[in-house]
């Protein structure tokens, strides 16, 4: 059985997953609060800068999703 918030996610698919996010929200980075676009502008340097070695966790993309749904 599967714990609430676990994912069967590889970190690549997490990696590729949150690239697709951090695009789409770009464009919405002028109607979020400052927490919300520090932590979309944070992230999308870390995977400008570590590609595909940069570690998502489950709680960054449960966020993203949230964000997403959100704009």
């Amino acid at each position: 059985m599967k714990l609430q918030g676990e994912s069967t996610l590889t970190n690549d698919e997490k990696v590729t997953e949150a690239k697709k996010h951090v695009r789409y929200l770009a464009d919405w980075l002028a109607s979020m609060t400052e927490k919300e676009r520090g932590f979309v502008v944070g992230l999308d340097e870390a995977l400008t800068r570590y590609g595909s070695k940069t570690a998502i966790s489950n709680k960054v993309l449960f966020w993203l999703r949230d964000l997403v749904t959100k704009y």
